[in-house]
């Protein structure tokens, strides 16, 4: 098969013919059509970030997400079938077959296309488990999404939606990024300025911005950190942390176990599911890319992009 290859030597990708991937137990054989782009990508380039859930082998191969259809099933998997189309985490789904963990596969609706369904699951994922597993959110609650431009922000603002939060806030670095974000259900946002007062933050940002973001929390106010684009450190005034009791909570599926993934995974399409197959949860597209210029995809990530999601398409006219 061909392959996206990473090369940590040279921080570098490189197309390589690979032997075809065997379905083990649990697993699905998939045959990739699309394959989403995330900033993760880019550290994991670098040789500075690994997951637990997904050890790489000898060959490492790029791409974290990946859409496509069955072909092949290993020993008890149960729910899916050759030909199927789903869509779902994995290791190197940037490839033209990946073997994805049939408890972390979700079923692509009919109404989800290629496109579309390669740059869903890990936001979906994260944005479910910071929305809800970290922060419980509650109806009717005020939720502000700081860096809500990114693929993963537009959707932290579609499922805050979705699950009921009472006014969606977001933040943004440019006023050319706006409008797709008001238009994706945010009530309000802004590009400057002082936040305004929010039950629940959903920080993507970290950096300099994180101690204004504390202080727009109310009181027992919640928020959950799960990137850090702006920068890994910042100052946290303690006392507003004791006086107003407010949680701080650190998100990510870098030390998760496989089990952990597959259980938010599950737990994320139970709740969104209808949601995804109602047109009310879509991941916003920037840009797609064909396979052979995957490295050229990962590295519009690192300046000013188009608001959404970066795709690489493996299987074109699919």
């Amino acid at each position: 098969m061909r392959a996206v290859a990473i090369d940590v030597n040279r921080q570098t990708l490189v197309q390589r013919e690979l032997p075809d991937p065997v379905p083990g137990k649990g697993e699905l054989l998939v045959s990739v059509v699309t394959s989403g782009i995330n900033r993760a990508d880019l550290l994991q380039r670098e040789g500075t970030y690994q997951q637990a859930a997904f050890p790489q082998g000898e060959t490492p191969v790029a791409g974290m997400e990946a859409a496509g259809e069955v072909v092949a099933v290993g020993a008890g998997v149960t729910g899916f079938a050759p030909g199927d189309r789903v869509m779902g985490i994995c290791a190197g789904g940037c490839a033209e077959l990946a073997l994805l963990d049939h408890r972390l596969a979700m079923p692509i609706p009919d109404e989800l296309g290629w496109v579309a369904a390669g740059a869903t699951p890990l936001g979906l994922m994260t944005e479910y488990d910071a929305l809800v597993n970290a922060a419980g959110l509650r109806p009717g609650e005020t939720v502000l999404i700081s860096g809500a431009s990114s693929g993963v922000g537009l959707m932290g603002v579609q499922i805050a939606k979705a699950l009921g939060a009472g006014r969606v806030l977001a933040t943004v670095r440019s006023e050319a990024s706006r409008a797709t974000v008001l238009d994706q259900g945010a009530d309000k946002v802004l590009t400057s300025g002082k936040p305004p007062a929010a039950d629940v933050v959903i920080d993507h940002v970290g950096g300099p911005a994180f101690a204004e973001l504390m202080a727009c929390l109310t009181p027992e106010g919640r928020l959950v950190s799960v990137g850090r684009l702006g920068g890994r450190a910042t100052e946290l005034d303690l006392n507003l942390l004791a006086k107003n009791r407010l949680r701080l909570i650190g998100v990510t599926f870098r030390t998760r176990s496989r089990a952990e993934c597959a259980k938010i995974a599950a737990d994320a399409w139970t709740a969104l599911g209808d949601a995804v197959r109602a047109g009310r949860i879509r991941p916003v597209i920037a840009r797609t890319f064909p396979m052979d210029q995957a490295l050229t995809a990962q590295d519009l990530l690192r300046g000013e992009r188009p608001p959404g999601k970066v795709v690489v398409t493996i299987r074109p006219g699919r």
